[in-house]
C-alpha cells in the first residue's frame, strides 16, 4: 500500500472542504427592476459563495412584452331634452406583472355622426386641433387601474366614441373602444287627419303613411315635431314596427339597389319580398320619404291591411333596455272608396266542404293581373272595369300540410291500375313536379317532401278548381287540369255581377284528405318491437324490428328519436332495405315504407334490423323512443286503406318468448385477456 506525503494530504483535504463549502452555501440571488424610457425589464443577478468570498456566476434579464387587459362597457344614457349632463365613464385593467398603482392612462372622445373631436386627456399626444381638454383634477387617469372620466360639456343626443389607452409600468400599451349612446325618451308629437278617404283605381291604391301628417305634402312640410328632431328627419309607418335594416345588411342593400325601398313585415320588421308587397303582404320603405308605403286591395272583406294608426319616428331603437319612446301615433279612420263597384266575388272551400279556406291567392287576369287575398272564411271579391277576365288562384304556404305515407300508398296503386277507377282530383293531386304527367319523379317528390329532404314541390302547394268543371270521368291530366284551374268571367257594364267559386286542391293530397276536421283511425293498434341491449362504447350493433301481427300491410311511416345512437344502415329481413325510404334529421330516424302487393307480417317477423353505433356505453331502452314529430307513427292496411296507430316497443330480453325464431344477430365480440378465446353473442 502506497501513503500520500503530509503536504499532499493536507491538500486533499483542503480541497474537499471546498467542494463542501460550495456545496452548502448554494446560491446567493438578487433580482432588480430597471426602467428608461425605451425599455423595461427584470435583472437576476444569481452569486454562489466559496471559500473566497462572493463569485457573480449569471447575469439573466426578463423583459415584459405583454400588453395589460382593459375592460369597459357600452353606455346608452337617456334623455328627455336631447341632452346628456353630467357624464362619468369608468375602465379598468389588469396586467400580469404591473401593481394597481403602476398603471397610467389616457383617452379621447369622438362624436361618431360628425366625426369631431369632443374631448381628450390632459396627456392626449399627439394635441388634437378641436376639443376640450379633460380636467386633470376631474380625471383620474394617473397611477391606477381603475380610470374615470368626466365629460365637461353636456352631450347632444348622438353616438359617440370614447378610445382609452392604458400603458403598464413596463410601458406596452393597450386600446380599447368604448361606445356612449345618447337617446332621446320623449316621443314625437303626432298630428294627423282623423278621418281619410282612398280611392281605388282597378281595385288598388298605393299610399304613403307621411300623407295622412295634417300638413303632409310631397314636397316635406309636415305638422307633427319633436323636441330633438327636426320635421323634415321625422319618419312615418304604419305599425309600430321599423325595417331591421341592421340585419342581412347585404338583401337590404340589393333591394334599396333594384327597387329604391325596402320591403318589411309590419308585424315584426324583418326583410320581406317585392313579390309580398305587391300582394299586400309586406309594406315599402322610401328612405328619400322618410315614410313606409302600402298597397290597399279592394277585397270586400273589410279590407283587412287597411291602417287604422299612423305611427311617428324620432328614432329607432338598438337597446330596448335604454332606447324606447322613439315613436308616437295617433288612430286614423281611412274609408275606401272605388272607381268600379264589386262586381267579381266567390268562394274558395275545402275539397267537399263548407269550410272557407283562407290564404289563397286570387288574380284577375287581363293584360295585368290583379291578385287578392281570400278572407279567413275563403271569401274574395274584385271592382273591375268592363272586360273578359280569367281568374286563377294558388298558394304557396304549407307544403307538408295534409300529406302522408297514405297518399304514397294511392299514388302506387293508382300506377299499377289497383282501382277501376280514381277520383281526377287525386291524379291532379299527384303532379307536383308540374310536369304535366304523374311520373316516379312526382313519386320521389313527396317522398322528400315528408321526410325532410326538400321544403317545397315544383308546383305550388295549393291550386283553386273552378266549381263549375265537370271532373267526373275525365284522365287528361294536363288538358283537364288547365281546364278546371280557371274560371272566365266577363263584366259587360257597371251592373254586372258574376259569381266564380273554387275548392283549394291540395298538391300531393292524394286521398283529398285536406280540410277534414277528423280521421278516422282502426283497431286495433299494430305494434313493432326490438329487444334491449347494450352497446358498448365506439361499437355498433345490429338490432332486429319484429312485428305484431299485421295482415294486408300496404305501408308503415314513423319518426323514432335515436338519443345518443348514430344510425349506420338498414338491413334486410321481410322488408327488403332497396324499399326502404328514410332521413336522419332532428336526430329523428324518418322512415318510410310502401309495399306491393300487401304483405302479411306474423309475431315476432324481423320486418329490418337497424344497425346502431354508440360512442358511448349505452342501452336501446335508453334511446330509441317514438315520435310523433314529423311523422305520425302509423301502419296502412288493406286494399280500401285503413289507418292505425302504430306503437313501438323495447322488450327486456328475458321477457320475451324463449321460443321465438329469432334468426341470427352478432354482436360486439369480447376478448379475453386470460384466456385463448374470443366471445361472440349472437
Amino acid at each position: 500500500m502506497r501513503y500520500l506525503n503530509s503536504t499532499k494530504a493536507l491538500f486533499v483535504i483542503v480541497f474537499i472542504f471546498s467542494l463542501i463549502a460550495i456545496d452548502f452555501s448554494g446560491y446567493a440571488s438578487e433580482i432588480s427592476i430597471n426602467k428608461n424610457k425605451n425599455k423595461a425589464y427584470f435583472t437576476s443577478n444569481h452569486n454562489y459563495r466559496d471559500l473566497n468570498g462572493y463569485r457573480n456566476i449569471e447575469n439573466t434579464t426578463y423583459v415584459d412584452t405583454v400588453s395589460p387587459y382593459i375592460n369597459v362597457e357600452d353606455t346608452c344614457i337617456s334623455t328627455l331634452d336631447c341632452y346628456a349632463y353630467d357624464i362619468k365613464l369608468e375602465a379598468s385593467a389588469i396586467d400580469n406583472t404591473t401593481p394597481d398603482s403602476l398603471f397610467s392612462w389616457k383617452y379621447i372622445i369622438t362624436n361618431i355622426d360628425t366625426w369631431d373631436t369632443i374631448q381628450y386627456s390632459y396627456n392626449y399626444i399627439p394635441l388634437p386641433t378641436s376639443g376640450k381638454q379633460g380636467d386633470k383634477n376631474l380625471d383620474k387617469i394617473d397611477s391606477t387601474s381603475n380610470a374615470e372620466i368626466v365629460i365637461l360639456d353636456s352631450l347632444i343626443k348622438g353616438n359617440y366614441l370614447v378610445t382609452w389607452v392604458v400603458k403598464d409600468m413596463f410601458n406596452n400599451e393597450k386600446t380599447e373602444n368604448q361606445y356612449l349612446t345618447v337617446v332621446d325618451n320623449k316621443a314625437p308629437s303626432v298630428v294627423i287627419v282623423d278621418i281619410a278617404t282612398i280611392k281605388l283605381e282597378n281595385g288598388q291604391a298605393e299610399i304613403l303613411a307621411k300623407q295622412f301628417d295634417k300638413g303632409g305634402c310631397a314636397n316635406g312640410c309636415i305638422s307633427s315635431f319633436d323636441n330633438c328632431v327636426w320635421k323634415e328627419e321625422l319618419n312615418f309607418t304604419f305599425t309600430d314596427q321599423f325595417p331591421e335594416l341592421s340585419l342581412d345588411t347585404n338583401t337590404w342593400q340589393s333591394q334599396y339597389q333594384q327597387y329604391g325601398e325596402y320591403y318589411f313585415d309590419p308585424a315584426t320588421g324583418e326583410i320581406s319580398t317585392h313579390e309580398k308587397y305587391l300582394e299586400a303582404k309586406a309594406d315599402a320603405f322610401v328612405p328619400e320619404l322618410n315614410s313606409a308605403k302600402r298597397i290597399i286591395l279592394n277585397n270586400g272583406i273589410g279590407n283587412e291591411n287597411v291602417p287604422d294608426k299612423i305611427y311617428v319616428w324620432d328614432q329607432f331603437a338598438d337597446n330596448d333596455d335604454c332606447d324606447y319612446n322613439n315613436y308616437g301615433y295617433e288612430d286614423i279612420i281611412i274609408n275606401i272608396a272605388s272607381d268600379y263597384p264589386v262586381n267579381i266575388f266567390g268562394k274558395i272551400n275545402y275539397n267537399d266542404s263548407d269550410k272557407g279556406f283562407t290564404g289563397m291567392i286570387m288574380k284577375a287576369d287581363d293584360e295585368e293581373s290583379m291578385t287578392i287575398d281570400t278572407s279567413k272564411e275563403g271569401d274574395f271579391v274584385f271592382g273591375l272595369p268592363s272586360g273578359k277576365y280569367i281568374i286563377t288562384g294558388n298558394s304557396e304556404e304549407n307544403y307538408r300540410e295534409d300529406i302522408s305515407t297514405i297518399d304514397l300508398i294511392l299514388f302506387k296503386n293508382y300506377q299499377r291500375g289497383v282501382y277501376s277507377s280514381f277520383d281526377l282530383r287525386g291524379v291532379w293531386a299527384m303532379d307536383v313536379d308540374k310536369y304535366d304527367l304523374v311520373s316516379g319523379s312526382d313519386y320521389i317528390q313527396i317522398v322528400d317532401l315528408l321526410l325532410h329532404k326538400i321544403d317545397k314541390f315544383n308546383n305550388y302547394s295549393w291550386i283553386a278548381i273552378s266549381k263549375k268543371y265537370d271532373y267526373y270521368g275525365q284522365f287528361d291530366l294536363k288538358k283537364e287540369l288547365f281546364k278546371a284551374s280557371r274560371d272566365t268571367v266577363i263584366i259587360e257594364d257597371e251592373n254586372s255581377t258574376e259569381n266564380v267559386d273554387f275548392y283549394a286542391l291540395k298538391m300531393g293530397d292524394v286521398d283529398l284528405s285536406s280540410g277534414k276536421d277528423t280521421i278516422i283511425k282502426s283497431k286495433p293498434d299494430l305494434q313493432l318491437w326490438v329487444e334491449d341491449a347494450d352497446i358498448g362504447r365506439d361499437s355498433s350493433i345490429v338490432v332486429p324490428v319484429r312485428s305484431s301481427n299485421m295482415d294486408d300491410v300496404a305501408g308503415i311511416q314513423f319518426s323514432l328519436d335515436l338519443g345518443s345512437l348514430e344510425l349506420e344502415a338498414f338491413e334486410s329481413g321481410l322488408i327488403d332495405s332497396n324499399d326502404i325510404h328514410y332521413n336522419v334529421f332532428d336526430n329523428k330516424l324518418l322512415f318510410i315504407w310502401t309495399g306491393f302487393p300487401n304483405i302479411k307480417f306474423n309475431e315476432n317477423d324481423v320486418l329490418f334490423s337497424l344497425k346502431l353505433k354508440a360512442d358511448s356505453t349505452f342501452t336501446i331502452k335508453d334511446n330509441l323512443k317514438l315520435s310523433g314529430k314529423y311523422l305520425s307513427p302509423e301502419v296502412y292496411t288493406g286494399l280500401i286503406v285503413k289507418i292505425h296507430d302504430l306503437i313501438f316497443t323495447v322488450k327486456n330480453a328475458n321477457s320475451t318468448n324463449e321460443n321465438i325464431n329469432r334468426g341470427f344477430v352478432l354482436y360486439q365480440n369480447k376478448p379475453n385477456p386470460f384466456k385463448n378465446i374470443t366471445e361472440i353473442g349472437f
